[in-house]
């Protein structure tokens, strides 16, 4: 199902991908995220992330920038990030993503130590790697359903209908 199919008034649990290719402009992408994202801040869907959603967020976000500001490499980048504070110093979009996201109407979910223990069986038993099964478990513990996102490996949990920017 697409992004722009869901209902007004549904919870809809957000992943990261929606956020970053709405931030990075993706001219294919880029704009039902922004729409969607929009429904979302206008109040019509009701939209929710998870504190471990916005630290990935902004983890891409800071590499992506020292990647174009400072001509890091994709390999080296997190590397080169760690051994220079200054430069992390230096990144600015991360702090005004986080802003935006903050002020868009997005109820942000913690993860706690029930959900790391049920991550571990979305982990067991589906095979998803710690960040999409913490994203699942959230959902879970908090009985949201939807699921916005651009990745597939989702399909997999037959219970969980995800919304995605394209086909």
């Amino acid at each position: 199902m697409l992004l722009s199919q869901i209902p007004s008034g549904a919870q809809v649990m957000i992943d990261a991908n929606i956020f970053l290719y709405a931030h990075e402009d993706d001219p294919t992408l880029g704009p039902p995220c922004e729409d969607f994202l929009r429904r979302v801040a206008q109040g019509d869907v009701e939209g929710y992330t998870a504190t471990s959603i916005i630290a990935e967020v902004t983890h891409r976000v800071m590499c992506s920038e020292a990647i174009r500001v400072h001509g890091l490499t994709p390999r080296n980048v997190v590397a080169t990030l760690k051994s220079q504070p200054d430069l992390v110093k230096s990144l600015t979009e991360h702090l005004t993503l986080v802003e935006h996201i903050l002020a868009m109407n997005v109820v942000i979910l913690s993860v706690t130590r029930d959900v790391l223990i049920t991550s571990r069986s979305y982990r067991q038993t589906h095979g998803f790697l710690s960040n999409d099964s913490l994203t699942l478990a959230v959902m879970e513990a908090h009985g949201l359903t939807a699921l916005a996102t651009h990745n597939g490996d989702f399909d997999r949990v037959p219970t969980v209908p995800t919304y995605k920017p394209a086909p």
